[in-house]
């Protein structure tokens, strides 16, 4: 929509079709109110660069909130391209989540959403990605070896990562985290224990020699290491 156009919007507003229009800032009870006492009343103004725009503003408020005790607008301008929009509010517990709610749904007229295009582009950039890992796995996938153990052939930092992202995530996060909540805070030392101990440690210590040993026994996981030795 045009800034400088004073063409009435014909539909209701949408997304974006204030920007640019309006003034960065809000004020809460710089005018008195018409519509009751002050000490009642909150009156929480706007300013616009755009007559029409100040109009559709106005109809906005005062059509789309049943709190909206009443919407108005300056007859004319405030200062040269500055129309007044206001809304008056009840002063009740919940006047501020009110506000928070009008200024909420008035920054999606300020702003567009995020791009449907964007999304498509990275959903389909991240399946294909996927497709093509997933073929390059099965082409190179020719024994049980390749299949559990990537062929013997993926470097230990990798495999650490990824047992650790694995284990830490489900276990340490998700299970300590929801048996914490029932338990308390204190749980959580269990963590800190269990990636120190279970896997830190245990992969300095105890890391290359196992991997050596299933190796030699050509032992895939750990059961079948224990099954063979």
């Amino acid at each position: 929509m045009n800034n400088n156009s004073n063409q009435p919007l014909f539909e209701s507003l949408e997304f974006k079709d204030l920007e640019g229009m309006m003034k960065p800032t809000i004020h809460v009870d710089e005018f008195s109110s018409k519509m009751g006492d002050d000490d009642d009343i909150i009156v929480v103004s706007f300013f616009l660069r755009n007559e029409q725009a100040a109009k559709d503003l106005m109809n906005w408020f005062e059509k789309g909130y049943d709190f909206v005790l009443d919407a108005d607008r300056s007859p004319g301008e405030i200062k040269p391209n500055r129309y007044l929009v206001y809304v008056e509010l009840r002063r009740r517990s919940n006047a501020g989540a009110n506000v928070e709610t009008l200024l909420s749904d008035l920054d999606n007229l300020l702003s567009a959403p995020p791009s449907l295009d964007v999304f498509i582009a990275v959903l389909v950039i991240y399946l294909a990605a996927t497709i093509f890992l997933g073929w390059l796995g099965w082409k190179q996938t020719k024994s049980t070896s390749d299949f559990m153990v990537g062929g013997r052939r993926t470097h230990p930092y990798v495999m650490a990562i990824s047992y650790g992202a694995t284990f830490i995530s489900t276990s340490a996060i998700v299970g300590f985290g929801g048996q914490a909540a029932n338990l308390g805070l204190g749980l959580l030392w269990l963590t800190f224990l269990n990636i120190l101990f279970g896997i830190f440690l245990a992969f300095i210590l105890f890391g290359k020699r196992t991997r050596a040993i299933g190796h030699n026994l050509d032992a895939h996981t750990f059961p079948e290491l224990l099954g063979k030795r």
